[in-house]
């Protein structure tokens, strides 16, 4: 623990060679985004592959991969998951299997990371429209 760390009273052990298990490279399929996912699933999936292989989706056959997300909370709705619920200036709200997730930060192929609403409003995008 940190007290222990801080302490000097931590006693270092050799970790168990049984029961070890690596984990598989993460391959670009893998990354795919897909919005008829838990809204919980499609955020740790950002997360966790940020550095690579990077998650992302498929938009007028384009890649958008996505830097950063947030999570809404309580956020229900009817739409088809992958439908632009709202666009604001903190981000593109999109909806997902079971409510929502903001989309932040993106970085369109062959271009920088960009805020979601600046990249929004160069697309044209517009409430209704799928991701």
């Amino acid at each position: 623990t940190i007290k222990g760390l801080y302490n000097n009273t931590l006693t270092p052990y050799k970790q168990p060679d049984e029961d070890i298990c690596y984990a598989k490279k993460c391959k670009k399929e893998e990354a795919i985004i897909d919005f008829n996912e838990l809204t919980w699933n499609i955020h740790n999936k950002v997360r966790g592959l940020f550095y690579y292989p990077g998650a992302y989706f498929i938009f007028k056959s384009k890649k958008i991969k996505l830097i950063k997300t947030s999570l809404t909370r309580g956020m229900l709705n009817s739409a088809i998951p992958g439908t632009i619920i709202s666009i604001m200036k903190n981000g593109i709200l999109v909806s997902t299997l079971d409510g929502a997730i903001l989309l932040e930060t993106v970085k369109p192929e062959g271009k920088s990371e960009m805020a979601a609403f600046d990249w929004s409003n160069g697309m044209h995008l517009k409430v209704g429209d799928i991701l």
